[in-house]
């Protein structure tokens, strides 16, 4: 049985991907106001991320998978032993987007959802993202499958290179926010852990909040980034990450790698807040002087710029263009009080990738030659904001 495949347009690459969008659908719906939808992506190798996303943020999940080549099985394998064998509210909650380049796509027909959502997978078993390494005579190890070794780069190197297969971050981040059912969405990369009680907090703080005048400004909600050391457990509260960053066991996100990127609006206010039970603004921000390089990760809506789709992961700044949008259309941005995301455990340090430099290289020359002068053109008043 085949399954019908949207093709989507890619901003200046027409037709490039074939969308599998809704491809394994959550158990329930919600509602336009009912709820925040969680909106991520990775390939199949993150997957085991959903886990801690969906116990964390019990609503709405909404995750593009990107599955080029051969990747498509293990991905669909993933997916059931997700939903088979980690928590029962993947099921429930998180609803599976697939996509996958035209130039890599597999030959022969793709497995009917319908037929995915039947299947049961052997939780005794490794699961997908590993694999097992024999270490010497009868002894076995578990590894994990590192996203840098996914199967389409270690089998399929021929498709990377001839077909110029990196990882289309902003492509995946359009795809899980655009299938979105709710009004309110929090787009954040699947390693990003959120804490506890955001969207009853959020729903309750935004039904306090009177009737937006039209000369208010348009705004989103930020929830500050962190990162935790290696063997500590992610916090979930704000109680437990303000005791592990006074003990230097939590810092901020990227502080070792770009400090101006993901940088809190004065931190010590928020770390000296009490820890409540509720939402609160504790700070507004513009991305502008001292912020003019933010990249905050926010709660906003479908209506806020695409992500620009030229980018790609190993090119970097990816969110860089989106956030320059909000910058010249003059939003604020509300530091939210007791909510946060925080990155799976592992502080990460510089290291330098001869590979991924080339693709750093290549974008530096795009945004220069091509896309700050689309930018500057379109917003003609944005002097103050900084790509």
């Amino acid at each position: 049985m085949e399954i019908q495949i949207e093709a989507t347009t890619v901003m200046q690459t027409p037709m490039r991907f074939h969308v599998l969008r809704r491809y394994v659908p959550a158990r329930r719906t919600f509602s336009h106001n009912e709820s925040i939808t969680l909106c991520t992506h990775g390939d199949y190798v993150h997957l085991e991320n959903l886990q801690q996303l969906a116990e964390r943020w019990r609503g709405p999940v909404s995750v593009a998978v990107y599955a080029p080549g051969d990747d498509l099985g293990p991905t669909v394998d993933a997916i059931v032993h997700c939903r088979t064998c980690l928590s029962p509210l993947i099921a429930e909650l998180v609803t599976f987007h697939v996509f996958f380049d035209r130039s890599a796509a597999r030959a022969g027909s793709f497995p009917h959802s319908t037929l995915v959502m039947a299947r049961m997978a052997n939780c005794t078993s490794v699961p997908p993202w590993t694999w097992l390494a024999r270490l010497h005579g009868a002894i076995w190890a578990v590894r994990k499958v590192s996203h840098a070794k996914s199967r389409y780069r270690l089998r399929h190197g021929y498709d990377k290179h001839k077909h110029g297969l990196h990882y289309p971050v902003n492509v995946a981040r359009n795809i899980a926010r655009h299938s979105a059912t709710t009004r309110y969405v929090l787009v954040s990369d699947i390693e990003m852990y959120p804490s506890e009680n955001i969207i009853p907090w959020f729903l309750k703080m935004i039904g306090r909040r009177p009737t937006t005048p039209a000369r208010d400004r348009p705004r989103v909600y930020v929830l500050p980034d962190f990162e935790v050391r290696r063997n500590i457990r992610a916090p979930t509260t704000k109680a437990q990450l303000v005791k592990l960053f006074w003990r230097q066991q939590v810092l901020p996100f990227h502080k070792q790698l770009c400090p101006e990127c993901h940088q809190v609006p004065r931190l010590r206010q928020w770390l000296s807040a009490r820890p409540g039970t509720e939402l609160a603004v504790t700070s507004v921000a513009s991305r502008q002087g001292a912020l003019r390089y933010w990249e905050p990760v926010y709660i906003g809506t479908r209506s806020e710029p695409r992500y620009d789709e030229r980018f790609t992961w190993e090119g970097q700044r990816d969110r860089m263009v989106q956030v320059f949008e909000l910058c010249a259309l003059c939003y604020e941005f509300h530091v939210l009080d007791n909510a946060f995301v925080v990155h799976k455990p592992g502080v990460k340090k510089f290291k330098k990738e001869r590979d991924r430099s080339v693709y750093v290289h290549q974008t530096k020359e795009m945004v220069e030659r091509i896309v700050l002068p689309e930018l500057e053109r379109k917003y003609p008043a944005s002097r103050y904001c900084y790509l």
